[in-house]
């Protein structure tokens, strides 16, 4: 399945990489894992195909979007961590780190301490291909988005996310 992955995202030109090399992934996993998260949390391999993680507190910014529960504070805290991550340097890409399938199920989020963290770190930005400025590959924000907050019918909050691209590094 990841071969059949990386073949359509290569056809449709999507720059990520879905990592089919167990030994590939554990690295990259524990790697991305622990330079984002090791100021509490930490990672290991477990034999050759394995990762043992520590259980972040909080739940992914999806299980809040489907309760329509998000609010003002995770989002912004999912904001300052995707800001936060790309300016980390990454050997592998010899530039900025990049997530790769930045999506909702990979945030999560912790009301006590207003925390939003980044997991699952299986796709990668393909290493090759250059990345956008200050945006992740496949869930983009930017540092100048702006959130707008209005309520709908059932008076529960939808949050739209609006950014400007920047330039492509050459």
């Amino acid at each position: 399945m990841a071969d059949l992955a990386n073949v359509y995202f290569h056809t449709l030109r999507i720059p990520i990489l879905f990592l089919n090399n167990v030994t590939a992934w554990q690295l990259w996993e524990l790697k991305c894992f622990n330079m984002l998260n090791g100021d509490r949390f930490r990672a290991i391999a477990s034999g050759r195909r394995k990762v043992i993680l520590d259980k972040l507190p909080g739940k992914s910014l999806w299980c809040y979007l489907k309760q329509a529960r998000t609010t003002l504070p995770a989002v912004k805290a999912a904001a300052r961590e995707f800001h936060r991550a790309p300016q980390m340097h990454s050997a592998e890409f010899g530039d900025n780190w990049s997530h790769g399938d930045a999506t909702a199920t990979n945030v999560i989020y912790d009301q006590k301490t207003d925390r939003a963290r980044l997991i699952d770190f299986e796709i990668m930005h393909e290493p090759s291909q250059p990345a956008v400025d200050g945006m992740q590959t496949i869930f983009s924000f930017s540092c100048s988005m702006s959130w707008q907050l209005s309520p709908s019918a059932n008076g529960c909050l939808w949050h739209w996310a609006f950014w400007k691209p920047t330039a492509t590094r050459t």
